[in-house]
């Protein structure tokens, strides 16, 4: 077993990676670029990696831990190393709202300290940062106002 191999083993004992991203951290380490080629192909023979899966990993976590929008998941599906038109792909059915009535009961128990004005402004920036859409947004901001 080669020492890019073992290494890419031990990146992925921590948590799932994409292929990208898993290569620019082999060619960091300083591994040759045949021997990560060589080292990626046997991951992904061996079923250890697989961008599709991950992709799948990848929205779920997005609708579920992180709590993004659909611009946010898109963007933080590709810093995760996945390329724009397999992110897209996984995100073809995404329901913003899901995430987004996660968060604002999350929120929520924090709303009656604060006035309504401050409320709503400070959960638009929040929806906004999160990569929410405009009509998701408004439609959020009307929940939030009753």
């Amino acid at each position: 077993m080669s020492q890019a191999l073992r290494y890419a083993l031990k990146l992925l004992s921590y948590r799932a990676r994409s292929a990208h991203e898993l290569r620019e951290r082999l060619l960091r380490k300083g591994f040759d670029p045949r021997e990560c080629t060589r080292a990626l192909e046997e991951l992904e023979r061996l079923g250890y990696l697989d961008d599709v899966a991950f992709s799948q990993y990848l929205l779920r976590h997005c609708m579920e831990r992180k709590l993004l929008g659909l611009q946010g998941a898109l963007r933080y599906m590709q810093q995760m190393g996945l390329s724009r038109e397999l992110a897209e792909a996984a995100l073809s059915g995404y329901d913003e709202w899901v995430p987004l009535r996660r968060l604002l009961r999350k929120r929520r128990r924090a709303w009656h300290t604060v006035e309504p004005p401050v409320r709503l402004r400070r959960l638009r920036q929040t929806l906004q940062r999160r990569g929410f859409s405009a009509q998701a947004i408004r439609r959020a901001l009307k929940e939030a106002e009753q």
